[in-house]
Parts: structure tokens; sequence; C-alpha cells
């Protein structure tokens, strides 16, 4: 089964999560539902229409109390 998770939403009401890591980086790769293809975005592209909300997605070292 192919699929991806799309760095924008199509509604207005669902929120676009990504991880604090990504806005530190110039360029966003999003895979494009295949595996041998992905899409190379800028972040300044993605930020501005998207708007997505930095929120973590990994657990630091010491779990999730340490937050």
């Amino acid at each position: 089964m192919s699929g991806s998770i799309v760095p924008f939403t199509c509604h207005d009401r669902l929120p676009v999560p990504a991880g604090p890591a990504r806005f530190d980086e110039p360029t966003l790769y999003v895979n494009a539902a295949r595996l041998d293809l992905s899409v190379a975005l800028a972040a300044e592209d993605h930020r501005t229409p998207a708007g997505p909300k930095a929120v973590p997605v990994t657990e630091p070292p010491g779990g999730a109390a340490a937050l």
C-alpha cells in the first residue's frame, strides 16, 4: 500500500503538525506517494500557506516525563 502524509491540509480546521526540527531546515522533502519519488519544497514555501504547528513527534531521552 503506498501513501504519504501530505504537508498541507484541505480543511481549515485540520491542523498541520510538524516536528520542531522541521523549522530548522531550509528544505522539506516530502514523499510523493511513491517510494522512489520525493518532492523538495523550500521551507518558507511550506510555512506560509500551510501554517504548520510545531509539536513533539518523538520523546526525549527519559520518556515523556522529561517534557
